[in-house]
Order: C-alpha cells, then sequence, then structure tokens
C-alpha cells in the first residue's frame, strides 16, 4: 500500500495523473485500468485476470465473497481482497 503522503502531489512516468486509490466497487475494466493505466481496456483486464488466476488463494477467496467470472463488477469487499493480495495499484 502507498503510505507515502506526498504520491498524490508527484507527477507520474508518461504522463499519468496519480489518484489515491479508494476501496469502493469497480467494474473489471476500471480496476485493471488503475493497474494497467498504459494498456488497452481489453488488455487490462485480461491481464488482472491472469493476475488474480495466478495468485495463490485469490481466486478461493474471491468465490468465497461472491464472485462469480460473469460478473462484470467487482463488490468492495472484493477489491479488497485483491489489494490485500496484489497490493494496491
Amino acid at each position: 500500500m502507498n503510505h507515502d503522503p506526498y504520491a498524490p502531489f508527484r507527477p507520474l512516468a508518461g504522463g499519468v495523473t496519480y489518484t489515491p486509490f479508494t476501496i469502493r466497487s469497480y467494474s473489471k475494466t476500471e480496476l485493471a485500468l488503475r493497474y494497467f493505466p498504459q494498456a488497452q481496456p481489453d488488455s487490462a483486464r485480461h491481464m488482472l485476470m491472469r493476475y488474480i488466476d495466478a495468485c495463490h488463494g485469490l481466486p478461493d477467496r474471491l468465490g468465497q465473497l461472491g464472485y462469480r467470472k460473469s460478473q462484470r463488477m467487482f463488490t468492495s469487499g472484493q477489491v479488497r481482497a485483491i489489494v490485500e493480495a496484489l497490493d494496491e495499484p
């Protein structure tokens, strides 16, 4: 997690604007673009799902939280589990 109080004011490479991350519901694509801001939306979503599938225990934890592959949105609880496993985007 990012604990740097000055992070929101620091410019990022490639002209990307930093927006503080909050735990809330996100569409799969929206969350994926937080992790992979330079990627195309479909590519970002596919990469995020591959990371989730490869992260030991995360698919099971998401299943416990009601996640189904067909859903388009992650609940705030599912987002929290993803961030705990992959760190904050």
